[in-house]
């Protein structure tokens, strides 16, 4: 099964650099390959000691996170959580053995998925080896498709910064040229 699947993926971090900053949720789509229909979804946030996240935040991101309700998850205990990177590598293992991915076989998808790819390198440690080497980015695209076909019907969105919904975005731009291609 895990052959025919895709896995659109979105983090939110505290910052731009995987060696100084750390993951605080992320956010999995199994999607068909062939038709792009959501096989399963799935979500968690990953619980740091607060001040050691607190230290990381620069204002941009601390302002960002405050905004889109992800410090007042961590604060308040809302949602889903796994313990530290050891505990996000476990969840996302589990989720990839569940849906039948095999090592160096998940195609990564989402918007600038490299951000997320290497984060990913950086605080996991099995989980990498269940990627392969190519991975699809809905940002290039959707660059690649203005460039040609100007500013005209393309699929624009207010990113609420939150793994899922952003996750949400990226196959809805996946489709959008999936149609365009199509037609």
């Amino acid at each position: 099964m895990g052959d025919d699947l895709w896995l659109v993926t979105d983090l939110e971090t505290t910052g731009l650099v995987p060696r100084d900053h750390l993951i605080l949720e992320a956010g999995v789509i199994a999607i068909s390959a062939k038709d792009l229909s959501v096989v399963e979804e799935s979500e968690t946030l990953v619980r740091h000691d607060k001040d050691h996240i607190l230290e990381r935040l620069d204002d941009t991101v601390h302002a960002m996170h405050t905004k889109n309700g992800l410090l007042a998850d961590f604060e308040h205990c809302r949602g889903h959580f796994v313990y530290g990177h050891q505990g996000l590598d476990e969840w996302l293992v589990a989720f990839a053995n569940r849906l039948g991915f095999e090592r160096g076989k998940v195609i990564l998808v989402g918007n600038t998925v490299h951000f997320d790819r290497s984060f990913l390198e950086q605080h996991t440690f099995t989980f990498p080896t269940y990627l392969h080497y190519r991975h699809l980015d809905v940002r290039a695209m959707q660059v690649a498709y203005r460039a040609w076909h100007g500013h005209h019907d393309v699929l624009e969105y207010e990113k609420p910064h939150r793994a899922l919904p952003d996750a949400r975005r990226s196959l809805e731009t996946l489709r959008f040229f999936r149609d365009r291609m199509a037609a």
